[in-house]
């Protein structure tokens, strides 16, 4: 696994990424909510993971630091401000959210089948976006 591409303050523990540039090496957890099954996915050095979901349901996407390095003050903390862009795969639409300060996303009504997603570092542009917030308003319907 590639290492992640990014900046760490390790002062306030805070990592920043390249906008734009897609993050290889971290950690997506999904949860089916409300029945709390998780799934750990890692993102390959595109940045991407593929989601299987087997039923139609909600779920809670958090993206986190890997925790295998026992030396990281972050490990395994969860990472806030990254673009997530993605769908069904193949012939989906489109989504693209941005997660909150908890690193988390979520779906709701998620159909079952195979979805790809892709973690992307932000532009100040879009954590500013309303239209790409999840959690912190309203929750995303695909």
């Amino acid at each position: 696994m590639k290492s992640i591409k990014g900046k760490l303050d390790v002062t306030s523990g805070e990592i920043s990424f390249v906008a734009g540039q897609p993050i290889g090496g971290i950690v997506v957890k999904a949860v089916n909510i409300p029945a709390g099954e998780a799934t750990n996915l890692v993102t390959n050095q595109n940045g991407e993971i593929e989601f299987n979901n087997a039923i139609t349901g909600n779920y809670k996407f958090i993206i986190m630091v890997p925790s295998n390095n026992p030396r990281s003050r972050v490990a395994g903390s969860p990472i806030g401000g990254i673009i997530v862009k993605g769908g069904k795969n193949p012939g989906g639409n489109l989504i693209t959210l941005i997660t909150n300060e908890n690193g988390e996303i979520e779906l709701n009504n998620l159909p079952a089948g195979t979805y790809k997603f892709t973690a992307m570092g932000a532009s100040e542009t879009e954590k500013n976006n309303p239209l790409y917030k999840s959690n912190h308003s309203e929750k995303i319907n695909p």
